[in-house]
Protein backbone atom coordinates (compact mmCIF):
# COMPACT_ATOMS: atom_id res chain seq x y z
CA UNK A 1 0.00 0.00 0.00
CA UNK A 2 3.12 2.03 1.00
CA UNK A 3 4.34 1.49 -2.30
CA UNK A 4 1.82 2.59 -4.50
CA UNK A 5 1.55 5.92 -2.35
CA UNK A 6 4.93 6.08 -3.12
CA UNK A 7 4.33 5.70 -6.29
CA UNK A 8 1.93 8.36 -6.85
CA UNK A 9 3.24 10.99 -5.11
CA UNK A 10 6.99 9.95 -7.45
CA UNK A 11 4.55 10.27 -10.35
CA UNK A 12 2.86 13.53 -9.55
CA UNK A 13 6.43 15.27 -9.33
CA UNK A 14 7.09 14.29 -12.34
CA UNK A 15 4.40 14.98 -13.73
CA UNK A 16 4.62 18.60 -11.96
CA UNK A 17 8.19 18.92 -13.40
CA UNK A 18 7.05 18.16 -17.07
CA UNK A 19 4.74 21.07 -16.83
CA UNK A 20 7.49 23.20 -15.28
CA UNK A 21 9.84 22.41 -18.15
CA UNK A 22 7.23 22.85 -20.83
CA UNK A 23 6.48 26.34 -19.71
CA UNK A 24 9.78 27.42 -19.72
CA UNK A 25 10.61 25.48 -23.00
CA UNK A 26 7.82 27.21 -24.63
CA UNK A 27 9.38 30.96 -23.74
CA UNK A 28 12.67 29.84 -24.73
CA UNK A 29 11.75 28.54 -27.81
CA UNK A 30 9.93 31.56 -28.30
CA UNK A 31 12.66 33.89 -27.58
CA UNK A 32 14.93 31.73 -30.01
CA UNK A 33 12.78 32.43 -32.42
CA UNK A 34 12.55 35.92 -32.31
CA UNK A 35 16.69 36.04 -31.97
CA UNK A 36 16.66 33.87 -35.13
CA UNK A 37 14.39 37.28 -36.51
CA UNK A 38 16.56 40.19 -36.75
CA UNK A 39 15.12 42.64 -38.65
CA UNK A 40 11.44 40.67 -40.21
CA UNK A 41 12.08 42.64 -43.99
CA UNK A 42 16.01 40.85 -44.35
CA UNK A 43 14.61 37.04 -44.09
CA UNK A 44 15.82 36.34 -47.43
CA UNK A 45 17.84 32.56 -48.57
CA UNK A 46 21.10 33.08 -50.19
CA UNK A 47 21.93 36.64 -48.72
CA UNK A 48 18.75 37.90 -50.76
CA UNK A 49 20.37 36.96 -53.88
CA UNK A 50 17.94 35.14 -57.37
CA UNK A 51 18.25 31.61 -57.13
CA UNK A 52 20.23 31.56 -61.07
CA UNK A 53 19.73 27.36 -61.69
CA UNK A 54 16.95 24.61 -60.56
CA UNK A 55 19.75 23.89 -58.00
CA UNK A 56 19.80 27.09 -55.86
CA UNK A 57 15.87 26.85 -56.44
CA UNK A 58 15.54 23.92 -54.47
CA UNK A 59 17.61 25.41 -51.75
CA UNK A 60 16.47 29.05 -51.53
CA UNK A 61 12.42 27.44 -51.41
CA UNK A 62 13.69 24.64 -48.91
CA UNK A 63 15.30 27.46 -46.85
CA UNK A 64 12.96 30.44 -47.29
CA UNK A 65 9.72 28.96 -44.72
CA UNK A 66 12.09 28.22 -41.91
CA UNK A 67 14.83 31.01 -41.73
CA UNK A 68 12.05 33.83 -41.03
CA UNK A 69 10.52 33.64 -37.35
CA UNK A 70 7.34 34.86 -38.44
CA UNK A 71 6.92 32.09 -41.02
CA UNK A 72 8.58 29.01 -39.20
CA UNK A 73 6.02 30.14 -35.79
CA UNK A 74 3.11 29.95 -38.32
CA UNK A 75 4.32 26.31 -39.90
CA UNK A 76 4.14 25.39 -36.14
CA UNK A 77 1.16 27.05 -34.82
CA UNK A 78 -0.64 25.64 -37.81
CA UNK A 79 0.34 22.09 -37.04
CA UNK A 80 -0.72 22.16 -33.46
CA UNK A 81 -3.81 23.57 -35.38
CA UNK A 82 -4.21 20.52 -37.06
CA UNK A 83 -3.39 18.19 -34.87
CA UNK A 84 -7.29 17.81 -32.97
CA UNK A 85 -8.39 17.06 -36.39
CA UNK A 86 -9.11 14.18 -38.09
CA UNK A 87 -6.01 12.76 -40.68
CA UNK A 88 -8.45 13.59 -43.43
CA UNK A 89 -8.82 17.27 -42.62
CA UNK A 90 -5.54 18.05 -41.22
CA UNK A 91 -4.28 16.74 -45.05
CA UNK A 92 -6.48 19.01 -46.70
CA UNK A 93 -6.02 22.17 -43.98
CA UNK A 94 -2.47 21.39 -45.10
CA UNK A 95 -2.51 21.23 -48.85
CA UNK A 96 -5.01 24.06 -48.82
CA UNK A 97 -1.79 26.05 -46.59
CA UNK A 98 0.80 25.19 -49.30
CA UNK A 99 -1.31 25.52 -52.33
CA UNK A 100 -2.35 29.02 -51.52
CA UNK A 101 1.44 29.62 -50.66
CA UNK A 102 2.59 28.59 -54.15
CA UNK A 103 -0.13 30.73 -55.11
CA UNK A 104 1.17 34.11 -52.98
CA UNK A 105 4.66 33.24 -54.84
CA UNK A 106 3.60 32.80 -58.53
CA UNK A 107 1.39 36.16 -57.62
CA UNK A 108 4.74 38.08 -55.77
CA UNK A 109 6.82 36.94 -58.68
CA UNK A 110 4.28 38.17 -60.86
CA UNK A 111 4.90 41.86 -59.68
CA UNK A 112 1.84 41.54 -57.38
CA UNK A 113 2.39 43.84 -53.82
CA UNK A 114 0.78 43.28 -50.76
CA UNK A 115 0.55 46.34 -48.98
CA UNK A 116 1.81 45.91 -45.05
CA UNK A 117 2.95 42.31 -45.84
CA UNK A 118 5.62 42.04 -42.87
CA UNK A 119 2.85 42.95 -40.53
CA UNK A 120 -0.12 40.70 -41.55
CA UNK A 121 2.69 37.54 -41.48
CA UNK A 122 3.54 38.42 -38.28
CA UNK A 123 -0.57 39.12 -37.26
CA UNK A 124 -1.28 35.54 -38.84
CA UNK A 125 1.37 34.37 -36.26
CA UNK A 126 -0.46 36.03 -33.53
CA UNK A 127 -4.04 35.27 -34.65
CA UNK A 128 -3.42 31.77 -35.03
CA UNK A 129 -1.33 31.09 -31.22
CA UNK A 130 -4.54 33.29 -30.00
CA UNK A 131 -6.94 30.21 -31.89
CA UNK A 132 -5.17 27.90 -30.65
CA UNK A 133 -4.60 29.16 -27.25
CA UNK A 134 -8.71 29.09 -27.12
CA UNK A 135 -9.01 25.74 -28.25
CA UNK A 136 -8.56 25.55 -31.34
CA UNK A 137 -11.57 26.54 -33.98
CA UNK A 138 -13.55 25.09 -36.70
CA UNK A 139 -12.83 23.62 -39.45
CA UNK A 140 -14.71 26.03 -42.35
CA UNK A 141 -13.04 29.09 -40.20
CA UNK A 142 -9.41 27.33 -40.41
CA UNK A 143 -9.99 26.66 -44.09
CA UNK A 144 -10.65 30.64 -44.68
CA UNK A 145 -7.81 31.76 -42.49
CA UNK A 146 -5.01 28.83 -43.62
CA UNK A 147 -6.33 30.23 -47.31
CA UNK A 148 -5.50 33.94 -46.83
CA UNK A 149 -2.40 33.32 -44.29
CA UNK A 150 -0.98 30.98 -46.93
CA UNK A 151 -1.59 33.41 -49.54
CA UNK A 152 0.04 36.26 -47.50
CA UNK A 153 3.04 34.49 -46.36
CA UNK A 154 3.49 33.23 -50.14
CA UNK A 155 3.80 36.51 -50.95
CA UNK A 156 6.59 37.27 -48.95
CA UNK A 157 8.11 34.19 -50.27
CA UNK A 158 8.07 35.35 -53.92
CA UNK A 159 10.17 38.81 -53.02
CA UNK A 160 13.11 36.01 -53.52
CA UNK A 161 12.51 34.91 -56.60
CA UNK A 162 11.40 38.14 -58.27
CA UNK A 163 12.26 38.03 -62.14
CA UNK A 164 13.73 34.71 -62.52
CA UNK A 165 13.54 32.36 -64.76
CA UNK A 166 10.90 29.44 -64.88
CA UNK A 167 13.43 26.71 -64.14
CA UNK A 168 14.37 28.58 -60.78
CA UNK A 169 11.08 29.31 -59.89
CA UNK A 170 9.77 25.81 -60.64
CA UNK A 171 12.30 24.32 -58.04
CA UNK A 172 11.78 27.08 -55.68
CA UNK A 173 8.28 26.24 -55.54
CA UNK A 174 8.86 22.60 -55.06
CA UNK A 175 11.31 23.25 -52.25
CA UNK A 176 8.59 25.79 -50.19
CA UNK A 177 6.24 23.47 -50.61
CA UNK A 178 7.87 20.10 -49.62
CA UNK A 179 9.40 22.28 -46.71
CA UNK A 180 6.20 23.71 -45.85
CA UNK A 181 4.37 20.18 -46.18
CA UNK A 182 6.74 18.20 -44.81
CA UNK A 183 7.00 20.52 -40.90
CA UNK A 184 3.32 21.19 -40.96
CA UNK A 185 2.44 17.00 -41.41
CA UNK A 186 5.64 15.97 -39.26
CA UNK A 187 4.90 18.37 -36.17
CA UNK A 188 1.25 17.73 -36.39
CA UNK A 189 2.25 13.82 -36.37
CA UNK A 190 4.72 14.32 -33.53
CA UNK A 191 2.22 15.82 -31.47
CA UNK A 192 -0.38 13.57 -31.87
CA UNK A 193 2.15 10.53 -30.95
CA UNK A 194 3.92 12.25 -27.95
CA UNK A 195 1.97 15.14 -27.30
CA UNK A 196 0.83 13.69 -23.87
CA UNK A 197 -0.79 16.56 -21.85
CA UNK A 198 -3.42 17.42 -24.25
CA UNK A 199 -5.36 21.00 -24.68
CA UNK A 200 -3.35 21.92 -21.74
CA UNK A 201 -0.14 22.34 -23.43
CA UNK A 202 -1.71 23.17 -26.50
CA UNK A 203 -3.25 26.12 -25.18
CA UNK A 204 0.48 27.08 -23.43
CA UNK A 205 2.03 26.75 -26.90
CA UNK A 206 -0.24 29.40 -28.51
CA UNK A 207 0.34 31.90 -25.68
CA UNK A 208 3.77 31.49 -26.18
CA UNK A 209 3.40 31.45 -30.19
CA UNK A 210 0.53 34.55 -30.11
CA UNK A 211 3.15 36.39 -27.52
CA UNK A 212 5.50 36.38 -30.40
CA UNK A 213 3.59 37.06 -33.12
CA UNK A 214 2.24 40.35 -31.47
CA UNK A 215 6.34 41.21 -31.03
CA UNK A 216 6.64 40.62 -34.87
CA UNK A 217 3.98 43.02 -35.83
CA UNK A 218 5.62 45.43 -33.16
CA UNK A 219 9.43 44.83 -35.03
CA UNK A 220 6.82 45.01 -38.57
CA UNK A 221 5.60 48.71 -37.47
CA UNK A 222 9.29 50.29 -36.03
Amino acid sequence: MRLGMQSDSEFMQIQKRTTLWTRSNIGAMTAAFLGMAGPVSAHHPMGGVAPRDAVQGVLSGLGHPVIGADHLLFLVVAALLTSVLRGRQRLMLTAGFVGMSLLGILASAAGFEMARLELLTAGSVALGGMVLAGGAGRVGWLSVFFGLAGFAHGCAYGEAVIGVEASPLLSYLAGCALVQGLLMLGISAAWIRWGRGGDRLLRLAGWGTAVGGLVLMGLAVS
